[in-house]
């Protein structure tokens, strides 16, 4: 690069002097005419053809061009053509000398050919329904704020030399970033629906569905309810309604969601039983006919199901499978900006380092102290923002998540395909703490999961930075947190078998009020108010009992996670001062190991609670495919033949009858 720079008269492509060792910092000609102006256009080239990919296998619909897309086509063509007029004016006025003009000629052609690139997909997104556009608008800022540099070395030149020796030249650069910046500006704004989309029939429709990229990032959509409950009580019609991709319909009908995700969990726990039992896999089939319309309940119909699926013990690992392969892409956006939240958090000390160490420099140039301090607040920001998606993202998974178990649940007890055995073992109390604590522990657990694998790389990456800076003493801290862990482990492992019997004597105690409310005529008769009455508080005073000792072996858990923070710090600030006289702990060492171990507290803070959740979401996938395993009936048990006068009403070829398949049976040979 180098090279390509001095054939055309340019310094090289980095010098430390002019760059950073100064107090006037700025960059060389040689970087501000190819890397400023090749990355935004490498980042469009390359990216551009997967972002088509995508629109075309996610087709939204046709948007009707507007004004605001008429103005993006005509900015970008006139920036495309300032970039030409420029490049045709070297080769015009420079042709003789071309070889020696290389850097300037490529730029500004390469920079006309990617506006016409980006107005291409312009309308590429406006055939696919993209209303407002993430990519662009990253283009448009990175372009921007790649001619920032250019544009203060041309005002500082233009005020130390005057317009009149180039006035020309200067003008049409001015106005060239001005145009980039009309541009990133209009990306910020909604384009309309396209023609397929219904009309909204609910007036109090929720208005993230018509938020551009931008209000969903910071959340402006949710100002106005936010604006309305200052000024007056909210009440129930201020609250918006669903969005669509939320109801309860949209996610029971979306295919490899609700209804169809039914279908995956009996194949996926079918599946599972075949490959640990050697059964044959054509003996069964994947239940089909599902979703065939409302008419038919949740839409589950008979599948022929092996004996075994009883054993529901082997089945949870179907059930999480099949919910992860439904759910788990948009589980995977939000990991990422939990990834990026980590990334933001963690730069953050070696920022405050760099600013601690600055203000302690002799004679340092005051441009850094502003540079290092904006970015302390930037990089802040972007960890907020990233924090806030994370948990809004996955919120609504675990929505969703919720939704289509309590859906899967239903549609098997509606669908009337458990045999008389399987009704029996699964009582009224059972079902209402499935559809009811089960699902919320599930819930729980989608939003919580992360913490379980991010927590210990957090703690680890902390203890890898306070080692840097206080060295061995940082292994007291490790020795506390060596303590801390296994301990809180023994306490998860207690707490999820107290939760599966606590589960046990809620399901009693609810099976019992359902007796008890449905024979309450013959209670008052014999007067057993009293005996049952003693027999629920029984059962309610174990359950308060399991429950007690499981809430304090978390307090327990709690109490070692919240102070793990001081006693890491008092350990290890009190070996590095007495391990060594040198050792002196300046603003620097203190300020910086502060920092880390104040990210120390999230991590050590959400791990007790993570586990604990994690633990209790086994238990209730177990306790589901324990559920969704039991016996149903074959669909080829009953053959349905239309009606006729002649012959009989009804037969029964080689049948067996019994309650279940441990009592004796009754054969039917005959027709």
């Amino acid at each position: 690069m180098d090279l390509f720079c001095s054939h055309s008269g340019l310094d090289p492509l980095w010098d430390w002097n002019r760059t950073w060792h100064t107090s006037s910092p700025d960059l060389t000609q040689c970087f501000q005419n190819t890397v400023l102006v090749w990355v935004p256009c490498a980042y469009l080239w390359v990216c551009a053809p997967l972002y088509c990919l995508y629109l075309r296998h996610h087709d939204r619909g046709y948007i009707c061009i507007s004004r605001i897309c008429w103005a993006k086509t005509v900015l970008g063509f006139f920036l495309a053509f300032c970039g030409f007029v420029e490049s045709l004016y070297l080769l015009l006025e420079r042709h003789r000398e071309i070889q020696r003009h290389l850097v300037f000629l490529l730029s500004p052609a390469m920079r006309s050919l990617t506006m016409v690139l980006a107005v291409c997909v312009i309308h590429v997104e406006r055939a696919r329904g993209c209303r407002s556009s993430l990519f662009l608008f990253l283009f448009w800022l990175l372009v921007t704020v790649c001619s920032l540099v250019p544009l203060r070395s041309k005002v500082q030149l233009a005020l130390d030399e005057g317009l009149s020796v180039d006035a020309a030249r200067y003008l049409a650069f001015f106005l060239y970033v001005s145009l980039q910046l009309a541009q990133l500006v209009l990306c910020c704004f909604i384009d309309p629906p396209p023609e397929t989309t219904k009309p909204e029939p609910d007036k109090n429709s929720c208005p993230v569905t018509n938020a551009s990229f931008l209000s969903k990032i910071f959340f402006w959509w949710f100002g106005g309810l936010v604006v309305r409950g200052y000024r007056s009580s909210l009440r129930v019609e201020d609250l918006w309604s669903l969005r669509e991709e939320d109801t309860s319909e949209r996610i029971l009908s979306t295919p490899g969601a609700g209804l169809e995700l039914a279908a995956a969990v009996r194949h996926t726990f079918i599946t599972v039983l075949h490959h640990r039992r050697g059964l044959r896999a054509d003996r069964t089939a994947p239940r089909a006919g599902l979703g065939a319309g409302p008419g038919a309940g949740p839409g589950r119909g008979p599948a022929a199901v092996p004996q075994e699926a009883s054993d529901a013990a082997e089945l949870w690992e179907g059930l999480l499978r099949a919910l992860a392969r439904s759910f788990g892409p948009c589980f995977l956006s939000g990991t990422l900006h939990l990834i990026l939240h980590d990334i933001f958090m963690f730069t953050i000390p070696q920022v405050l380092s760099l600013l601690l160490g600055f203000m302690s420099e002799q004679g340092a140039p005051l441009w850094r102290g502003y540079l290092y301090a904006a970015l302390l607040f930037l990089l802040s920001s972007l960890q907020s923002l990233c924090n806030h998606q994370y948990m809004y993202s996955c919120s609504s998974v675990g929505m969703r998540v919720k939704t289509a178990v309590m859906g899967l649940v239903m549609g098997t007890l509606c669908s009337l395909v458990l045999t008389s055995s399987a009704r029996r073992e699964c009582t009224v109390g059972e079902i209402v703490n499935l559809v009811s604590a089960d699902t919320q522990k599930l819930m729980d657990f989608v939003v919580y999961f992360n913490a379980v694998w991010v927590a210990p790389i957090e703690v680890g990456l902390c203890l890898f930075f306070l080692w840097q800076h206080l060295g061995p003493a940082a292994l007291a801290g490790i020795a506390t947190v060596i303590v801390i862990f296994p301990l809180n482990g023994l306490i998860a492992k207690r707490r999820s078998k107290l939760q599966e019997v606590q589960m046990k004597f809620t399901d009693g105690r609810i099976k019992l009020m359902n007796e008890i409310l449905s024979g309450i005529k013959i209670l008052k008769l014999y007067a057993w108010e009293r005996a049952f009455q003693e027999r629920v508080q029984a059962l309610r005073e174990r359950e308060l009992h399991t429950l007690r000792t499981s809430q304090i072996l978390y307090s327990l858990s709690i109490a070692s996670f919240s102070s793990s923070s001081f006693l890491m710090a008092f350990s290890m600030f009190g070996v590095y001062v007495l391990t060594d006289p040198r050792n002196v702990l300046d603003a620097q060492k203190v300020f910086v190991s502060m920092a880390l171990i104040n990210i120390l507290k999230g991590p050590l803070s959400q791990l007790p609670s993570a586990m604990s959740t994690s633990m209790q979401a086994v238990v209730s996938l177990r306790r589901l495919g324990r559920f969704l395993g039991q016996d149903e009936l074959k669909a080829d048990s009953v053959v349905k033949t239309p009606f006729s006068p002649e012959g009989d009403s009804l037969t029964i070829e080689n049948g067996t009858f019994s309650w279940s398949h441990s009592e004796k049976a009754l054969h039917a040979s005959g027709g």
